[in-house]
């Protein structure tokens, strides 16, 4: 998940800047946006840019709402959409069938922070 989530921030960054910027650029841009939150260091950048680590809840929040980056992308147990699709008009909820590691509740948790309704 680390990895997957890595390759997400960097294609993410990517396209918000045009090419990969350094951890320092990221890290500052992070904490003007991260109100409410701890700040992060130029090392937490690298370490999640590497895939050596996982942002904290908090953290993910603002990198979706900053970034716009998937999450379902992130999360995904390697079940095609296909079957989800399917198994969501049996089960209610492909959330359930798509995605593993209690990834769902931090999801729904994240969407509810982002758009309130």
């Amino acid at each position: 998940m680390k990895k997957k989530f890595s390759h997400s921030l960097r294609e993410s960054l990517k396209l918000q800047y045009g090419k990969l910027p350094s951890a320092e650029v990221v890290a500052r841009n992070f904490n003007l946006r991260a109100h409410g939150t701890t700040p992060v260091t130029q090392e937490s950048v690298r370490r999640w840019m590497r895939g050596e680590s996982f942002p904290k809840p908090d953290h993910l929040i603002v990198l979706v709402q900053w970034l716009h980056l998937n999450l379902n992308e992130i999360y995904d147990d390697g079940i095609h959409r296909e079957s989800a699709c399917q198994s969501e008009q049996r089960q209610g909820n492909a959330c359930d069938v798509a995605i593993s590691n209690g990834a769902c509740k931090l999801i729904n948790e994240i969407k509810h922070k982002i758009d309130p309704e």
